[in-house]
């Protein structure tokens, strides 16, 4: 099922947990569209999510875990003002630790075992553009939006985070 591709999951059968994402909309503004699953493909070690024309999403296993990114091929949404915004829904069994600008982090018990943070998103010109992440969390785990300024960026976009599950349990100060 395509909904279970993004899935991280414990690195032992011992404590299993689940943290999922799925891209759930696409906006700039008051403008915006929920992306569907146009086409599945993967080459070696990433698997890709074709959204649409203007949107890839894809997934990369790693040591330190998943990194997940998205090629934004134009302006999306042009005609409104603000930051683009790609809005995922996270579903997980994880207790959230904290969340920043920066990183989101997820602990069981005491132990912190999944990290969302890294993000990098560069213009065709290799420019860092200026992105933030913003996490509101519910019963079933949290909504995720990466805001980024593009208002002076050269198109395609490269849109990077990394999930990482903790490889030595850290004890957390909640």
């Amino acid at each position: 099922e395509l909904r279970e591709l993004p899935e991280v999951g414990a690195p032992s059968e011992e404590d299993p947990w689940l943290w999922r994402y799925e891209l759930t909309r696409v906006a700039r503004g008051a403008r915006g569209s929920s992306p569907v699953a146009l086409k599945v493909s993967s080459k070696g070690e990433i698997v890709t999510i074709k959204r649409s024309a203007d949107i890839d999403e894809w997934y990369r296993n790693r040591p330190e875990g998943f990194e997940q990114g998205f090629a934004i091929g134009s302006r999306l949404f042009s005609s409104a003002e603000g930051p683009l915004v790609l809005r995922g829904t996270v579903t997980t069994d994880l207790t959230l630790s904290r969340a920043s600008s920066d990183m989101v982090v997820y602990s069981r018990g005491q132990t912190e075992v999944l990290r969302y943070a890294g993000l990098k998103v560069f213009d065709a010109h290799g420019k860092v553009l200026r992105a933030t992440l913003s996490y509101v969390p519910n019963s079933r785990g949290g909504v995720l939006d990466i805001r980024i300024d593009d208002s002076h960026a050269a198109y395609p976009l490269s849109v990077d985070p990394v999930a990482a599950v903790t490889p030595t349990p850290v004890a957390t100060n909640t």
